[in-house]
């Protein structure tokens, strides 16, 4: 992940909490333990992948290589890519994805 979004740690600390959060529900077992791994790899890859791709194009903003525009249209966007990478709750995400584990 590039720094320009200032989101990598916090993609690190949602990763660790819902995978911490999945391994220690009280229906993972060995057998089970893939499918809650399947889970957290279904739902984190594209989150961080989205939030990877934010900071890149803020990259790109950052050194006016992220298309034409002035420069008020270039701060525009940069502020649109830290709102997007902002969106959603992730205690919401882990226990929605925790229930999923649990009810499968």
């Amino acid at each position: 992940m590039t720094p320009f979004q200032g989101a990598g740690a916090s993609q690190a600390i949602e990763d660790a909490f819902l995978l911490a959060s999945l391994l220690a529900s009280s229906r993972t077992t060995r057998s089970t333990a893939p499918r809650a791994l399947q889970l957290y790899s279904q739902v984190r890859q594209p989150a961080a992948a989205r939030v990877a791709t934010l900071s890149r194009n803020n990259g790109l903003l950052f050194s006016l290589h992220g298309g034409p525009g002035n420069l008020a249209d270039i701060a525009r966007r940069i502020q649109r890519n830290f709102d997007e990478a902002q969106e959603g709750d992730p205690l919401v995400e882990v226990r929605r994805v925790v229930d999923m584990f649990e009810s499968s």
